[in-house]
């Protein structure tokens, strides 16, 4: 019997250093569709989540093969926000 597996991809709108980096191209597609792309190809993990503040970063998740896309709270979408709050609020 196998497990589900799940892979949880954090990606928020707003970024300090380069804005909007997660929606930006890269190699022709957003940088977000990367890491989707690589969950998918993976046969070990069951679902693809991607937890962001911002409505362009969900629907690209979407079109890039999200199994779920979690709609993050303002205060988990800062600067100074961790990784490890993200990530339980997302379970």
């Amino acid at each position: 019997m196998s497990a589900d597996v799940v892979a949880i991809i954090p990606a928020r709108g707003g970024s300090t250093r380069i804005p909007r980096k997660n929606a930006k191209d890269f190699n022709g597609k957003p940088i977000i569709a990367w890491p989707l792309e690589a969950c998918k190809a993976l046969d070990a993990i069951s679902h693809c989540v991607v937890s962001t503040d911002d409505e362009e970063l969900a629907r690209i998740a979407r079109e890039s093969g999200a199994t779920t896309v979690i709609d993050r709270p303002a205060e988990l979408a800062t600067d100074t926000a961790g990784t490890a709050p993200v990530i339980q609020h997302a379970i």
